[in-house]
């Protein structure tokens, strides 16, 4: 995952589209679009999506979508290739 160009923040991600929660992905502490306060959490773009990540630890639990789980086994793969 890289953090978002320009941002000051590290709690900005860019992610694949498929990370976003209306593509049935759930993440542990964003499973929702807009926090309690009314943030944003989530923004979805072309391609991509911004996650706006809370500030409870560095792991986050992911499921609910067989993309992501994919694109993490290439992840790992390309590093032993």
């Amino acid at each position: 995952m890289l953090s978002t160009q320009g941002q000051r923040k590290r709690s900005g991600w860019k992610l694949p589209n498929f990370f976003h929660p209306s593509m049935g992905t759930k993440m542990s502490y964003h499973e929702n679009i807009l926090s309690k306060s009314g943030k944003r959490v989530w923004e979805n773009a072309i391609n991509i999506c911004i996650l706006n990540s809370v500030g409870r630890g560095q792991e986050f639990i992911i499921e609910g979508n067989k993309e992501v789980e994919n694109w993490a086994k290439e992840l790992i793969q390309r590093q032993f290739t």
